[in-house]
């Protein structure tokens, strides 16, 4: 009986496991299929690519420190492609110059009422220019090794008061031989230029290298020189000659504005007047933008070469309207019509094509070779000038299809003028260099 009660006991717990591992066996086989519904996976696959259009001017220049008229400086510029994309490019030349020369000159006795204001900007305290006026004269102020120089000789005109020792103290107004020129009267006194002096401001005039008439022993006027300067107080301007060029006594004035030929062969009356005459020595600064520039295109053959001594075209860029000599050549190089790998003048203005597309890691010919202050510039055409040259580029890049070749769609559409297009050809089009042609040129309005 007790054994009966055993089993019955046995077999309900083997029940109840039986149930609780059967549960927990559905929870499990629940979370299973639970888990396995949720899962996913995520794969990403990123495509990626960098352009780099990048097309500038590279060049090889040197500028030289002082420039003379027929030096030729090397000044190489090309276009170049760092990029990653295929460009198409053009060039052109553009410049502007600061120009400072000598002028008209100012009246001393204007000059003597005129307000000045100081100059300390390059170039003008290296020219000694270091005053100017309300019109933007501005003034040559002489150190005194300069003034020296001037008061050799007699003193022929003292406008104002003096201090001067030699046996006598001289001091006083209007001193010299305005009268004596031709008959050898009057008081002239050869100065000693380290102690002459003046004291008040005024116009000095001295007289020098002259001869004398045959059998007279009096000075020959026609033959005198003169220089001198004014004084305001403080500094000693320079004077202006009649004439630049004026050649007095077999010495060239050109730039020295030492001679003052207002006064040669004058005497008497005829000195004070021409002496009213006498000018200081003034100069101007002009800028000149581009479209002040001539721009003159040369082609020059075997027989009549360039002011290189080639046949390379060459452009002569002079001031506009200017009588001046003062012009700069620039040598050009790798000029052609539609040769590949050429450049392409373009119209009448400065603008050249490369004949070629430019690929990633290239670099073009040069267009620009050499720079020239021209032979023929002269001493009075300048005190200083710069001169800009500004190589510009500007490129397009060059589309392609899938295949890698250039696609014929208009790649420079709204680069081609009517005459450009005309220069090429007369449908529009450039036809013949490989490359070139496979872009369409349509002609812009």
């Amino acid at each position: 009986m007790k054994n009966d009660v055993s089993k019955k006991k046995k077999t309900s717990r083997e029940k109840r496991v039986l149930i609780a591992s059967l549960c927990i066996a559905a929870a499990v086989m629940a979370g299973s299929t639970f888990a396995w519904f949720t899962s996913k996976d995520e794969v990403t696959n990123r495509l990626s690519a960098n352009a780099s259009y990048n097309v500038s001017v590279t060049e090889d220049f040197t500028p030289p420190e002082d420039w003379v008229p027929g030096q030729t400086i090397k000044k190489e510029a090309a276009a170049i492609n760092t990029g990653n994309v295929d460009a198409f490019v053009r060039m052109w030349l553009t410049g502007d110059m600061k120009l400072v020369k000598g002028d008209a000159g100012v009246v001393y006795t204007t000059f003597a009422t005129t307000t000045l204001s100081n100059v300390t900007e390059a170039p003008y305290t290296t020219l000694k220019l270091t005053k100017k006026d309300a019109s933007d004269n501005y003034y040559r102020v002489l150190d005194d090794d300069e003034r020296k120089a001037l008061q050799s000789g007699e003193l022929a005109y003292a406008g104002a008061a003096y201090n001067y020792t030699t046996n006598q103290s001289e001091s006083g107004t209007d001193y010299g031989d305005k009268t004596a020129y031709t008959t050898g009267q009057g008081a002239v006194k050869l100065v000693d230029s380290d102690t002459f002096t003046p004291s008040a401001a005024g116009l000095f005039i001295f007289r020098r290298n002259y001869d004398l008439v045959a059998g007279t022993g009096n000075v020959d006027p026609a033959t005198a020189q003169f220089s001198g300067y004014y004084y305001d107080g403080t500094n000693y301007y320079a004077l202006k000659t009649a004439n630049d060029s004026t050649v007095s006594g077999g010495v060239a004035n050109k730039g020295k504005n030492v001679y003052i030929s207002e006064l040669a062969g004058k005497s008497g009356a005829a000195f004070d007047t021409a002496l009213a005459t006498v000018k200081v020595y003034t100069a101007k600064e002009n800028t000149l933008a581009n479209d002040e520039l001539t721009w003159t295109y040369n082609v020059p053959t075997t027989t009549a070469p360039s002011p290189f001594g080639t046949t390379n075209p060459y452009f002569a860029v002079s001031q506009t309207g200017g009588s001046d000599t003062l012009k700069i050549n620039i040598e050009l190089d790798n000029i052609g019509d539609d040769t590949a790998d050429k450049w392409q003048k373009i119209g009448t203005g400065t603008t050249f094509y490369y004949t070629d597309d430019v690929e990633s890691g290239e670099k073009t010919k040069i267009l620009v070779k050499n720079v020239q202050l021209d032979s023929g510039t002269t001493q009075e055409d300048f005190l200083a000038f710069d001169f800009d040259l500004n190589v510009n580029l500007e490129s397009i890049q060059v589309t392609k299809d899938n295949a890698g070749n250039e696609t014929a769609d208009s790649v420079k559409s709204g680069w081609a003028a009517t005459t450009e297009s005309a220069a090429i050809g007369a449908s529009g089009s450039a036809t013949a260099a490989a490359d070139l042609a496979k872009v369409t040129w349509t002609a812009t309005t």
